[in-house]
């Protein structure tokens, strides 16, 4: 795939809008994310203009719009400072500065549009090109152009500065200002009822010193990744497969049916009453054991593989769930991150879809329960000892609740979002449906050649035999 680079441009707030000299320290939700790959995620849109249309008429609002919306979301253009008092255990914090600024990549490809944008297997290497490099920078961001059929934007950030929700309310807000042309950034754009980040960090209550702790146990994890301790649990593909990424849909009527008959089934199963369910049995939690039963059924490792244990990892947003609640757009991260253990007999079984969804919601209703952070001590250290297992772990990324379809930069709504940074943690992505707005979910995928064409095989006769 060949992609030029046009331009690279450096862009800030506007002068002297942002706080002159200030620092965000991480939280015990942030320090975690430390030593995690950056999250990257690509917009497709349609756009059958000229390049010279693009850079003449619309790159100029674009770099306007974006340095309106820094102004709001500051610490973006911000730099992690590791040992803010050179101490060992001092913990890292979020140093923002007037010039403060990120990096706008623009670049021209002569590759297929539509086949990028599409739904079916493509090479994983095709995307690279299309995001950023992250060095030093929190956030850096990429506009490619397909001349004369469409338009890619990517977005790279790390972690560690804010969990999903912030970052893609960030770019919706960025996209609403390129949209509208508003000249005042203050002013609600988007479909929310508050757009302010809310920055203060004393909210978040840490009387276990928490953060410290999460540091001290996040450094030992790091030497267990360099020393290849946790390998085969983070890098699920051998690096001499054909790896390929696609994208599944479950329609919002598929999604019900799978729902009733997993109820079903969990009713004849736990001998409950027809009033009475072990839990809600959500979308999220059909989607996820559904994915989970037929991405199973797709990997495979050597002798007494049906005994293998097997891990499937989620987070939750904790703003609505702690006591007192954080605002709704708390800047940070604010993911609580839990992981059901099954054997692979139990997942591949003729249960396998009630014994997935029964973990899961389970799960779920344990995060309620966290309100105070109880037994927030092990947190970390049970992570470590998932990945020091073995195990295989699918774990989640993305959520149909971020609405990233709802991302008009006054295109029209992306005609795909991929979330690229999969191919590096071996999770699945999550979004909400383009087509079926009524309750409808994307799930992507990376998998090597032959296991994606198991995976498309399965998904679609486990659904039939579902929902016949």
């Amino acid at each position: 795939m060949a992609v030029k680079v046009i331009e690279e441009s450096r862009i800030s707030p506007p002068q002297h809008s942002t706080p002159p000299e200030t620092s965000l320290p991480l939280t015990f939700f942030d320090v975690f994310w430390i030593i995690m790959p950056p999250v990257k995620r690509l917009f497709f849109y349609e756009f059958h203009h000229s390049n010279q249309h693009f850079i003449e008429t619309v790159l100029p609002h674009m770099k306007h719009s974006l340095s309106q919306a820094l102004q709001l979301f500051y610490p973006f253009a911000g730099h992690l400072i590791t040992d803010p008092d050179d101490h060992h255990d001092s913990v890292p914090e979020i140093a923002c500065s007037h010039g403060d600024s990120i990096t706008l990549t623009v670049a021209e490809t002569d590759s297929d549009f539509k086949h990028l944008s599409g739904h079916h297997a493509r090479d994983v290497s095709d995307f690279f090109p299309l995001v950023p490099k992250l060095d030093s920078q929190l956030l850096a961001l990429q506009v490619t152009l397909f001349p004369n059929s469409g338009i890619a934007v990517g977005i790279t950030n790390s972690h560690v500065v804010a969990d999903g929700k912030i970052t893609t309310h960030f770019v919706k807000y960025w996209a609403s200002l390129c949209k509208l042309g508003t000249e005042n950034p203050l002013v609600p754009l988007i479909s929310e009822s508050s757009v302010f980040p809310f920055f203060d960090r004393s909210v978040v209550n840490d009387p276990k010193g928490l953060d410290k702790l999460y540091l001290k146990q996040i450094r030992e994890l790091e030497e267990l990744i360099k020393s290849n301790q946790v390998a085969d649990a983070l890098t699920p593909i051998a690096p001499t497969d054909i790896v390929v990424r696609a994208t599944f849909v479950l329609g919002s009527v598929e999604i019900e049916k799978l729902k009733q008959w997993v109820t079903s089934k969990m009713k004849s199963r736990l001998s409950l009453s027809s009033s009475d369910t072990a839990f809600h049995v959500s979308t999220f939690v059909i989607v996820c054991a559904y994915v989970w039963v037929c991405w199973t059924k797709c990997k495979s490792r050597g002798d007494n593989e049906d005994g293998e244990r097997l891990f499937f990892a989620f987070g939750g947003d904790f703003r609505g769930r702690l006591d007192p609640p954080l605002p709704k757009f708390y800047f940070g991260n604010c993911i609580i991150g839990v992981a059901a253990e099954a054997n692979k007999r139990d997942i591949i079984g003729e249960d396998g879809m009630v014994v997935a969804a029964e973990l899961i919601g389970r799960h779920i209703q344990e995060l309620n329960k966290q309100s105070k952070m109880e037994g927030g001590e092990t947190y970390i250290s049970n992570i470590s000892s998932v990945f020091r297992s073995g195990a295989k772990v699918l774990s989640v990324a993305g959520s149909p609740k971020f609405k990233v379809y709802e991302t008009d930069f006054g295109w029209g709504r992306p005609r795909k979002v991929e979330v690229v940074s999969i191919e590096d943690s071996g999770a699945i992505s999550l979004s909400e449906s383009r087509d079926d707005e009524n309750g409808g979910v994307e799930v992507g995928l990376v998998l090597s050649k032959l296991e994606m064409d198991c995976f498309a095989s399965q998904f679609q006769q486990t659904l039939k035999g579902v929902t016949d």
